[in-house]
């Protein structure tokens, strides 16, 4: 009896998410260094099937950086526990006098917009919209009890301003208690985010995830960027395995497709995806 609770002590003392007889700290994973592609990039991943961690710089998992539009995760659960949306179909209409176009805006986020169009196409002005909806309180409330980063939500734009910062064990701390049913989060809504969120399933494995990109300099579209690539991937008669992926570029051109691509060929590499998943296309866009 002692001897037990002596293990459930320590497995308090260590955190909710630690696992006996696991070492501490991630795994460390040593990619050759075209892996990179010029770019510095952390990368942690979490095993919730056997609680084993790894990571790409194992040193820097817990710097913080602004989510962007990664954080189209939480915020599309949020916006539908809130009530701001009642589906991923809800309207989101365009006014072009509240929200000008920039330049540097996509064709496809200067017309309306519904839930899903605007978390695939990564359509700033329209979660920016649904927060002026959701408030400040309410996003408070929410980020404290997702734990999420520095739980800074104030305003239409805390996770385009660096006001949010979040790191890549942050991320995935919430996409585990999201996957494992920890958050008070209504079921069907999970549901939602995983069909919006799917990008490619191969024989049973889906994966799931958001991409999310800004500049270093505000407003310096032409120099460097830094971005993410979030998300899970579900397996047959496993728990999911939840990523999260920073990197940093000379331009945004140089991390666009790298984010996923570095994702996908990591957990290739580490034998978490089937042999023919480079065999069948991309889908989706998130």
């Amino acid at each position: 009896m002692r001897f037990l609770i002596f293990l459930l002590a320590l497995f308090l003392a260590q955190g909710a998410t630690a696992w006996p007889g696991l070492p501490p700290g991630p795994e460390e994973i040593k990619p050759g260094a075209d892996f990179f592609a010029g770019n510095e990039t952390v990368v942690y991943l979490e095993d919730l099937h056997n609680g084993r961690v790894y990571a790409v710089q194992p040193q820097r998992i817990k710097d913080r950086h602004p989510p962007f539009s990664s954080f189209k995760i939480p915020n599309l659960l949020i916006a539908l526990e809130t009530g701001a949306v009642d589906g991923l179909d809800s309207p989101i209409p365009y006014h072009p006098e509240q929200r000008p176009a920039f330049e540097f805006w996509p064709a496809d986020w200067a017309q309306d917009q519904t839930l899903r169009t605007a978390f695939r196409r990564s359509a700033a002005w329209a979660f920016q919209d649904l927060a002026l909806q959701v408030g400040d309180e309410a996003y408070q409330g929410y980020l404290s009890h997702f734990s999420y980063g520095n739980e800074v939500g104030k305003g239409d734009e805390f996770w385009l301003d660096r006001s949010l910062q979040v790191s890549p064990k942050e991320q995935v701390d919430f996409l585990r208690k999201l996957l494992t049913n920890q958050l008070e989060v209504a079921p069907l809504h999970l549901e939602l985010l995983r069909e919006v969120a799917q990008a490619k399933s191969v024989e049973g494995f889906t994966l799931y995830g958001k991409t999310g990109a800004g500049p270093l300099k505000a407003n310096d579209f032409s120099g460097p960027f830094e971005g993410w690539y979030v998300g899970w991937l579900e397996r047959p008669g496993q728990a999911p395995l939840a990523f999260a992926l920073w990197t940093q570029g000379p331009s945004f051109q140089a991390i666009r497709d790298y984010r996923r691509q570095a994702v996908e060929r990591l957990l290739e590499e580490s034998g978490f995806l089937p042999l023919n998943w480079n065999a069948e296309p991309h889908s989706g866009k998130s």
